[in-house]
C-alpha cells in the first residue's frame, strides 16, 4: 500500500510538472511569435547572410604562388650562402645584406600574394591590412640618429629621482 501512494504521488508530481512546462511554452511561444502591437523586422534574404564563395582553385593557385616565392627565395639564399663560406671581411657583409635582401623580397611578394588573395575572398579591410604591412618592409621608418646629450641628460635625470629618498 505504501508503494501505492508513493507511485500515485510522483505520477501527481511528474503531472504537475508537465502542465507548468507545457504552459511555460505556450507562453514561450506567444512571445516569439509576437503580438498586433509589436514591429517584425522583414525577413532577410538568404544571399544577403551568406559569405561569397570563394573559388578553391583560385585560392590554389595563389597558395602556389606563395610556395613558388619561398622557394626560390631558399635557393637564392643557398647560392648566397654557399658564396658567403669562401669570403672574408667587406665581401662577407655584402653577401649577408644580399640575404637579407632576398629575404625582405620575399616576405614584401607574399605580403602582396595575400593581399590579392584577401581581395579575390571580398576581404578588403584584410587586404588593406597586407598592403600596408608590405609597404612598412619597403619603406621603413627612418630610425633616430643617437644623441648622446639627451642620453646623457635622460641618465642624469633619472639618477637623480632614482637617488631622492622617499619618505
Amino acid at each position: 500500500m505504501l508503494f501505492l501512494e508513493g507511485l500515485v504521488s510522483r505520477g501527481v508530481l511528474l503531472g504537475f510538472l508537465s502542465l507548468v512546462l507545457a504552459t511555460s511554452l505556450a507562453f514561450g511561444q506567444t512571445d516569439v511569435v509576437g503580438s498586433n502591437n509589436t514591429k517584425q523586422a522583414p525577413p532577410t534574404p538568404q544571399t544577403d547572410t551568406v559569405a561569397p564563395t570563394v573559388d578553391p582553385e583560385l585560392m590554389a593557385q595563389f597558395d602556389a604562388r606563395i610556395q613558388q616565392i619561398r622557394e626560390d627565395a631558399d635557393s637564392e639564399i643557398a647560392v648566397l650562402q654557399a658564396a658567403l663560406q669562401s669570403r672574408t671581411g667587406v665581401e662577407q657583409e655584402t653577401y649577408l645584406r644580399q640575404i637579407e635582401e632576398v629575404k625582405k623580397n620575399a616576405q614584401i611578394s607574399i605580403l602582396e600574394v595575400r593581399r590579392e588573395q584577401e581581395l579575390a575572398r571580398g576581404n578588403t579591410e584584410m587586404a588593406a591590412k597586407f598592403q600596408q604591412a608590405a609597404e612598412m618592409l619597403r619603406n621603413p621608418s627612418p630610425r633616430q640618429e643617437p644623441n648622446p646629450q639627451a642620453d646623457q641628460t635622460r641618465f642624469e635625470q633619472q639618477r637623480s629621482t632614482s637617488e631622492t629618498p622617499t619618505r
